[in-house]
Formats: structure tokens, sequence, C-alpha cells
């Protein structure tokens, strides 16, 4: 274990490695509790989540293309043989952050469409929740910002008020408060052991 917090003489496990989290653990302990480990009990609740994902992701193509152009991204991604295999067999950290990502898009989608500060705020948390299951989520949520910026920069800068960056950055670190303890107590560790820069061969 990495790292863990004390809370009422009980120890608290939080991150596994560097830049893994404990979250998939937190979401198994039930399940492992209510069912013996086995292949069912292992798979099965990621599968279940992968098909939330395909939901989600008829959702999100919905509200941007319409009907039509829903069903065909999920059946597309339905019948992903990489998603499934991915989704079954990668014990789950590609699962929670496929879903976490979607769900905090559609979330941040739903701001954008209705202005309620509760959808930024819970989108923003599930980025933080794909961060602290595994940091690597930063290159998708960089890729994602790059692409917000280029592509709806009006959309952007219209919502770029103080309040919206302060729920943003309030559900973000939340989210991902097990990470940023963990960093703060370590000297920023995720960053010193999983990325470098040398000029040299």
């Amino acid at each position: 274990m990495q790292f863990e917090a004390a809370i009422f003489h009980h120890s608290i496990p939080l991150m596994l490695m560097t830049y893994l989290g404990t979250l998939k653990a937190w979401l198994y302990a039930p399940v492992l509790a209510l069912f013996e480990p086995s292949y069912l009990s292992v798979r099965l609740p990621v599968l279940l989540l992968g098909g939330l994902t395909v939901w989600l992701a008829v959702q999100l193509a919905a509200s941007m293309h319409g009907r039509r152009a829903a069903w065909i991204a999920g059946l597309l991604l339905g019948t992903d043989t990489l998603f499934i295999l991915t989704t079954c067999f990668d014990w789950g950290p590609v699962a929670l952050q496929h879903f976490l990502l979607l769900a905090g898009l559609l979330l941040v989608l739903k701001f954008s469409a209705s202005g309620r500060a509760l959808a930024l705020f819970c989108g923003f948390f599930c980025f933080g929740l794909g961060m602290w299951d595994k940091a690597l989520f930063i290159w998708m949520l960089g890729g994602l910002t790059v692409a917000a910026v280029v592509v709806f920069h009006r959309e952007v800068w219209t919502r770029l008020t103080w309040k919206n960056v302060g729920l943003a950055a309030t559900g973000f670190c939340l989210g991902a408060l097990p990470l940023l303890a963990y960093n703060a107590s370590s000297g920023f560790a995720t960053l010193r052991s999983n990325a470098s820069f040398v000029l040299t061969d």
C-alpha cells in the first residue's frame, strides 16, 4: 500500500501506487462481501459498468447530434470487440475511466445547456474521481480541454466566470482528494516517479 489515512484509529487505503488509487477496491468491497470471489463476481460488475458507459455514450450523442446518430454511436461502441475485451479483462481501470469520462462529459454538457451549477460540480467531481482511479486519466482530460478550447472557444469563454471556475475546481479537488493528499504529503511523487524530462539520451 502506497498511501493510507488514519481515521478513528483505522487505516483507510487510498493509493495502491504513485499513480493508482483504490477507487476500484472501494467499489468492489461490497460486491465481494456479498459474493465469493469468482469469475462472475470479478468480471460481471465491470461488464455492467461497460453497458452503462454505452448508455451514456448514446445519451451524449443524442444531446449533441440527435437520436439517429445516438443509436449508431451506441451500436458501434456496444459491438466494438476492443471496447468489450478491455472492459471485461482489464480488471476495471479502463471500465471506470470510460464511465467517469462520459458521465463527466454528459454532466458538463447538461450544465452548458441548462446553466445548472450542480451539473458542473458533479461533472468535474467525476473527472476528479477518474484522476484518483488512475492519474493517467490526465491525458484524456488534457485532450478534452484542448478540444473544448479549440472547437467551442466561444461557449467556454462565455461560461468562464469565477463562480463556475470555483465550482468546477471544488468538484474536481473533492473527487481527486486522495490523490491530492498523497502528493501533498509525498512531495508530488506522482509526477516525480512517472514523468521526467531529459536533454540527453
